[in-house]
């Protein structure tokens, strides 16, 4: 039972940590009622029925190691040969003296072929001397022994030790294709970034480039509205009154000095206005004269024309005296002020008698 069966293999794997599925691809009846049993009509059939719906679709392990003896390495072959996901999830085949056959010139085939599986075939050589092998076959080594039968009990320690350092391998080569994935990830996200940014960028450019363009039509609209307004001239009202454009009301909002040309017409018709403003000042100031009055220190009250300087009147006002300076002649006039009436020093008189 040690030497002959599959049974320290399934033990062993257990033990590790391994989920074990022991395919029996030599039974093709059913040993009750002796119908064929579905899916299993041929070795190589059982194998595909097997992995399809059970290691496929029911099987969570990524990480998957095969040991195969006899013709049970030709019907692991032919199966790479039909799933090529089992050539992703295997990491190690162990073949016992396999007699396989079967050939594939796909490339990734070879390369499994070549890197994870290997061949303990019957021979008299020491364990795992490496023996001769065919061009796209996998590796051959020594079983230590000269007898078919006993190749996978002698071969034991040297296939757990290989599976052991695949799966080494393994992990390696899934931390290497980890960084390559973030390391891919990682320039796919940058590289949409600056995508991102080449087009912000861009769409930021063409707004300023759109508000630039505004601006200067904005520009070019206001310098045509004040090239047009320009061709109007000025004009001078009734009321001497001068009527100023757009152009030079936009002007003067904008700070711009004025400047206008008159021309000999408007020259004229401007000292026309500024002569008959002057006129009708010159009138205004004469109807509006006054005259002037002056106090003397002595009393004395004159009354000045205010066009020629001329004294028209004369009064004293504390003596009583008055003179008028008439058109014709002088008139003077005295009145005593300061002497009380007999009449009124009668009646002062009368109040002391009573």
């Amino acid at each position: 039972m040690e030497s002959g069966t599959q049974l320290p293999y399934i033990k062993k794997a257990q033990e590790l940590g391994y989920g074990v599925i022991v395919m029996n691809s030599n039974q093709h009846n059913d040993d009750n009622n002796g119908q064929r049993i579905r899916g299993s009509q041929t070795p190589e059939s059982h194998f595909n029925y097997v992995w399809k719906n059970v290691v496929r679709n029911r099987c969570k392990a990524e990480d998957v190691a095969i040991v195969a003896h006899s013709y049970g390495g030709e019907i692991t072959v032919s199966g790479a040969s039909k799933n090529p996901d089992l050539i992703e999830k295997t990491f190690a085949v162990a073949f016992t003296d396999s007699v396989h056959y079967s050939r594939s010139n796909d490339g990734k085939y070879l390369e499994w072929m070549s890197k994870n599986v290997c061949n303990w075939v019957s021979s008299h050589a020491p364990l795992d001397k490496q023996l001769s092998s065919n061009r796209g076959d996998c590796m051959r080594v020594s079983a230590g022994t000269g007898v078919h039968e006993e190749t996978s009990w002698k071969a034991f320690d040297s296939i757990w030790k290989y599976f052991n350092n695949q799966w080494e391998n393994r992990k390696l080569e899934k931390t290497k294709r980890k960084d390559a994935d973030d390391a891919r990830m990682k320039k796919d996200v940058e590289k949409k970034a600056e995508q991102r940014a080449a087009e912000a960028s861009k769409a930021e450019a063409k707004r300023v480039e759109e508000a630039k363009r505004l601006a200067e039509a904005e520009k070019e609209n206001k310098a045509e509205s004040l090239d047009k307004d320009t061709s109007s001239t000025a004009a001078v009202g009734d009321s001497g009154t001068t009527v100023t454009t757009t152009k030079e009301a936009q002007k003067r909002r904008l700070g711009e000095p004025e400047i206008k040309v008159l021309s000999s017409v408007e020259k004229q018709q401007q000292q026309k206005q500024q002569d008959l403003l002057a006129s009708k000042s010159k009138k205004s100031r004469d109807e509006d004269d006054e005259d002037i009055v002056i106090l003397g220190v002595d009393g004395t009250e004159a009354t000045v024309e205010a066009d020629n300087g001329d004294v028209t009147e004369a009064k004293d006002v504390v003596g009583g005296t008055q003179a008028n300076d008439v058109v014709g002649g002088t008139q003077a006039k005295k009145e005593e002020h300061s002497k009380p009436s007999a009449d009124v020093n009668k009646a002062a008189t009368m109040k002391e008698d009573l």
